[in-house]
């Protein structure tokens, strides 16, 4: 009879691994709570009670980070629970996160990135060597194992969009770091980004180039090619020539030259004083569009990628295609600012 005190290494896994992806969002949060709150206090150090309530809602996150010794002591017990079974002990994982995401989001995340470890951790070498599995933990950026024997169907990039999408539009708003009152006070949404820098904030940048992407742009990249043993690579056929490089730019709904080159343009500051934004992408105003119209209508395309679920790098590639430019000239052309057929020969 088996002993009921057995280690059970796929329990001991998610246990690790859970508190591995939390230790990884605090340490974020840290980062981005004392900016934000850094930035706020210096425009309200008179309001003294609300200074107080912010420090000691950081220093309660600062405290946080003091869990590096439980973070070890469980992965010891994942290593006991695969050592009882004869098993090999993998290396700890890289979590790629952005803390200023929904709630809801990073919780469907923390899901999927934890079992999908889970699996890979606990793996027995019957379907996929020791070695093969952790190169492919090895891969930059987050991981989603599409194409992996080990990863089961109800893990897959597929499930983890079908759960993002039953909950609706909370997947999509940012989460709130300042109470109303304080975010009303200095200019800020609760999000912590000052009002009219919704579309260029420094955070999207800054995580981005840490390696996140979303689940939807995850979906959009190319299936990575299988493992394969060095005797299957020995007996692969020579490879047909495939297509030549996709460096054409989707065609304009209004003429524009292809490739898109927009000529850059000056930044200015309008009367209500704000400043023009995009000066690299967006191109001449087209026809007789005043300069300032033809900005907000760029900004709202823009914008409706943001809210449509667009990350920031998938808002970028449609700046620079002349995507956006296009959406901003259906807008003026709705408004009457332009004659319907216009024709955009003068980016």
């Amino acid at each position: 009879m088996s002993n009921q005190y057995e280690p059970n290494p796929i329990t001991a896994a998610v246990k690790y691994l859970e508190f591995a992806w939390n230790q990884a969002l605090w340490s974020q949060e840290a980062i981005v709570y004392k900016s934000i709150g850094h930035r706020a206090l210096d425009l309200i150090e008179e309001i003294e009670s609300k200074k107080v309530a912010l420090v000691s809602g950081f220093q309660l996150i600062e405290t946080s980070q003091t869990r590096s010794n439980a973070e070890q002591e469980l992965y010891v017990k994942y290593a006991n629970a695969i050592l009882y079974k004869g098993l090999l002990i993998y290396s700890k994982p890289s979590f790629f996160i952005n803390c200023t995401e929904s709630v809801e989001r990073l919780a469907i995340q923390k899901k999927y990135d934890t079992q999908r470890e889970a699996l890979l951790m606990t793996n027995d070498e019957a379907k996929m060597s020791f070695s093969d599995v952790e190169a492919l933990r090895k891969v930059d950026g987050r991981k989603i194992y599409r194409g992996c024997v080990l990863t089961d169907n109800h893990l897959s990039i597929d499930a983890e969009l079908r759960e993002l999408n039953n909950v609706g539009d909370a997947v999509n708003q940012r989460k709130a770091w300042l109470p109303d009152v304080i975010a009303n006070l200095v200019g800020m949404s609760t999000a912590g980004v000052p009002f009219g820098e919704e579309d260029s904030w420094e955070w999207d940048e800054y995580f981005m180039n840490l390696g996140y992407k979303r689940a939807e742009e995850l979906a959009q990249d190319s299936l990575p090619a299988p493992v394969q043993t060095p005797q299957q690579l020995s007996q692969r056929p020579n490879p047909r020539p495939g297509p030549g490089p996709a460096n054409a730019l989707p065609p304009s709904s209004h003429g524009r030259p292809n490739p898109f080159r927009p000529t850059q343009q000056p930044t200015l500051t309008s009367k209500e004083g704000v400043k023009t934004k995009h000066k690299k992408t967006k191109g001449n105003p087209p026809g007789d569009v005043d300069f300032f119209e033809y900005d907000l209508a760029y900004n709202r395309a823009d914008s409706r990628g943001r809210h449509s679920g667009k990350t920031l790098q998938m808002r970028g590639r449609d700046r620079n295609s002349g995507e956006t430019r296009d959406a901003a000239i259906d807008d003026l052309i709705s408004k009457g600012l332009l004659p319907a057929g216009f024709q955009d020969l003068n980016p």
